[in-house]
């Protein structure tokens, strides 16, 4: 077993002519906190969607506690644990906090949504990380740090 959570090892990625990354490297252990820093078009977002797979690497090897990997989508990539917090909010300002944080799984494909559940399953996840927030809450009505909460 690895001592890393993520290995990349010689990532690229190119749009037409233009090289986003080009052999790019980096291994995260476990149980640790890293920060990506660099000028503006140094590829940090890029390396972010691959690793959250919203871009598809063109070479190199992605690993998650030592299983390669091949995100092709979002839902790929959280499969695996990965959750990505990007810069902008990505949440819908009129909905309320509990259909905020299940919008990938109201209902399972089902016709209808079993809104006690949902509520339920958030307060219990509200709860869990000690915030005292209402899963019926219009997000909107929250202030921006709340809402980077509830975007966690």
């Amino acid at each position: 077993m690895s001592e890393f959570a993520i290995e990349i090892s010689n990532v690229s990625k190119h749009f037409g002519g233009i090289k986003a990354l080009t052999d790019i490297s980096l291994n995260v252990k476990k149980a640790s906190i890293h920060a990506l820093i660099g000028e503006n078009g140094a590829g940090k977002s890029t390396l972010m969607k691959i690793l959250s797979g919203i871009y598809i690497k063109d070479s190199g090897i992605i690993k998650v506690n030592g299983e390669e990997v091949h995100f092709t989508t979002p839902k790929s990539s959280q499969n695996k644990g990965i959750g990505i917090i990007h810069q902008e909010l990505a949440l819908s300002p009129d909905l309320s906090v509990a259909e905020n944080i299940f919008l990938d799984d109201l209902g399972d494909g089902k016709q209808t949504i079993n809104w006690k559940s949902i509520n339920e399953r958030a307060a219990a996840a509200l709860q869990s990380l000690g915030f005292d927030i209402s899963p019926k809450t219009r997000l909107g009505n929250l202030s921006v740090a709340y809402q980077q909460m509830v975007e966690i």
